[in-house]
């Protein structure tokens, strides 16, 4: 039987347990945006894909973590999200400032290389 990864171990991990064992994997896939399997797997360890993604969803929704943004100042994590992921609008200053930081935001896990 193969080792449990590291990051069961970790914060993120521990709460998206409680909440699973609170609510149960529907409502707290419902509640990450994620399928109640992954909830399942990434809280036995056994999720095969790299958890960053589920890690970011339980942070932001589940433990109201706030980060730095080089535009807005201190936001939360969620905020984050929904600003990196917008299409691209040259209609909003604000959103073309936006969509640039982004790209090479540390608060990004898809952020460009620099």
């Amino acid at each position: 039987m193969p080792d449990t990864p590291k990051w069961t171990d970790e914060p993120w991990c521990q709460v998206l347990r409680a909440k699973r064992n609170e609510l149960g994997a529907t409502k707290v896939s419902k509640l990450i945006g994620y399928s109640a399997p992954t909830v399942i797997e990434v809280c036995k360890g056994s999720y095969g894909a790299d958890p960053k993604g589920v890690r970011e969803a339980v942070e932001a929704r589940l433990m109201a973590a706030e980060v730095r943004c080089p535009v807005l100042g201190v936001i939360p994590l969620d905020d984050c999200r929904t600003h990196r992921t917008a299409p691209f609008a040259v209609t909003n200053p604000l959103r073309v400032q936006l969509h640039r930081a982004c790209q090479e935001c540390p608060n990004n896990p898809n952020a460009l290389d620099r």
